[in-house]
């Protein structure tokens, strides 16, 4: 089953992108490509060594605080499907750390969705740029695609000014499995 990668126009791929830059700053190139990534490939990269994984999972959430003032969760996928949970918020609502590790590892492998699925998904972004609807230079994204690309589109990190601004600490899971979290 193929979650997330649906995309019929550009501007659904334009509102999800909005609404990362309305919440988040220093969103960089870099930081659009992890979210891309994200909604065509989920996590499954994090799950090559579950024990390290889940190590790190809880390494995280023992270094973090209980922040409630922010979202659960916030959409990673055009349809909504996959979604990233916030650890600071999931703290803040007494959820425990199993309880994510739990939905984590469930949510992987979200999609068997290939290279060349991302590759059209980056290429619709490209075009939001070219056509100056998104707000990055056209030229560096496609040299960002290029490079990634020719690599064979490898998971990336954050961009330290957006590591730095927003302090990331979540995990993407599908939206299917944090529903009973979800207050009515």
């Amino acid at each position: 089953m193929k979650v997330g990668i649906r995309m019929t126009d550009n501007s659904e791929l334009m509102n999800l992108i909005k609404v990362h830059l309305y919440l988040y700053k220093n969103v960089e190139i870099q930081d659009i490509y992890k979210l891309l990534f994200q909604s065509v490939f989920g996590a499954e990269h994090f799950l090559q060594d579950v024990d390290s994984a889940k190590t790190r999972l809880v390494e995280e959430w023992n270094q973090i605080q209980a922040e409630a003032q922010e979202p659960l969760q916030v959409p990673v996928s055009i349809d909504g499907s996959i979604v990233r949970v916030n650890l600071r918020r999931c703290k803040a609502e007494g959820i425990e750390v199993t309880d994510v590790w739990d939905v984590f590892y469930r949510s992987v492998p979200i999609s068997n969705a290939s290279k060349d699925e991302f590759d059209k998904v980056w290429q619709n972004f490209y075009q939001l740029c070219f056509g100056k609807i998104a707000p990055y230079v056209a030229h560096q994204v496609h040299l960002f695609g290029e490079e990634a690309k020719a690599k064979g589109f490898p998971a990336r990190h954050h961009s330290a000014a957006y590591r730095n601004s927003n302090h990331p600490a979540y995990r993407v899971v599908l939206f299917s499995e944090i529903k009973s979290w979800l207050k009515q």
